[in-house]
């Protein structure tokens, strides 16, 4: 545990906190009655860009009511309306 936060630490510092300006950029929208989320995190994160160490990722993951599409470094998410 001890190598994973010395690892991690530097980055946590230098982008203001685990939840700081450079934690994750998300845009919002609602659209065909679907909310749409895309989200990109940064690729010098201490976990990777999709966590556990993965930069990259493509695909798609369809749940009961939710589509996400994996777009190589960032996310789509697409919600039905509340």
């Amino acid at each position: 545990m001890k190598k994973l936060m010395d690892r991690c630490w530097p980055w946590v510092e230098k982008n203001g906190g685990l939840w700081g300006p450079r934690a994750e950029r998300e845009r919002r929208w609602q659209a065909l009655g679907r909310r749409w989320t895309l989200s990109m995190r940064p690729a010098d994160g201490p976990t990777g860009r999709f966590g556990g160490g993965w930069q990259w990722k493509v695909g798609v993951q369809v749940g009961k009511a939710t589509v996400i599409v994996n777009l190589l470094v960032a996310s789509l998410r697409v919600d039905p309306l509340p």
